[in-house]
């Protein structure tokens, strides 16, 4: 599905695709919009929203948070 998707976007055609496979979404997105519990928390490119630390408390815990700000 990947290469279909990818094919749409460099077509021109904006995509909004709504997934939790973070390998997918940081392969195929320009901008990343990552919500928790409802709310909007990082907006950033791919490489901005993976040093995020809300976005790695908000996924994998404050522990791992806290070991990606060491």
């Amino acid at each position: 599905m990947l290469p279909v998707v990818r094919g749409i976007r460099d077509s021109g055609v904006t995509v909004l695709m709504i997934e939790h496979v973070m390998q997918a979404v940081m392969n195929l997105a320009e901008t990343v919009f990552v919500l928790s519990e409802g709310r909007l928390i990082a907006q950033g490119t791919p490489a901005q929203i993976a040093g995020d630390a809300l976005v790695i408390e908000a996924y994998l815990g404050r522990r791992a948070a806290r070991a990606a700000n060491a």
